[in-house]
């Protein structure tokens, strides 16, 4: 099985446990052959506790290391997006970095120029946007899962 976590969102800082997860998972006969975090926002400053190594190891703190880690920014800082995976036989070390002064600076700049209730007001478009797409694709026989106030559509 194919276990995609959420490891932090931009707008409501969600995150999965992992070790419930993984350990439901197993109580039910189910094995975990691939995990791939997703951080979102959060993975911009922190890896989060997240490792990289073989599928069915776990961290020294009982986390299960993930087989790939997904980076994205947004909402004032660098937008980008990265797509980081653990490699057989070239183990990469945890990714704990230190925080970039820029990442701060764009933080702080983008707090001066939108007000929180303009943010509040394009959480609830991207939610709307969110809801017409996943009832489109469910109209069309595609199966989705989403937590209702989530801006991602999972298919």
């Amino acid at each position: 099985m194919v276990l995609l976590a959420n490891v932090g969102t931009t707008f409501v800082g969600a995150r999965d446990d992992l070790k419930a997860i993984y350990h439901k998972l197993g109580d039910v006969g189910i094995q975990i052959s691939h995990l791939q975090a997703d951080g979102a926002f959060d993975f911009g400053y922190s890896t989060c506790g997240i490792k990289l190594g073989p599928p069915g190891t776990m961290g020294s703190d009982g986390v299960p290391m993930a087989q790939g880690i997904t980076l994205s920014k947004a909402m004032g800082s660098v937008v980008s997006g990265e797509v980081i995976a653990y490699s057989p036989g070239n183990e990469l070390a945890p990714l704990e970095w230190t925080v970039d002064p820029r990442i701060i600076f764009e933080r702080w700049l983008y707090s001066q120029a939108y007000p929180t209730a303009d943010c509040e007001v394009l959480l609830r478009y991207c939610q709307d946007s969110t809801s017409r797409l996943e009832k489109s694709l469910r109209r069309i026989g595609v199966i989705t899962k989403r937590h209702p106030r989530a801006i991602i559509v999972v298919l």
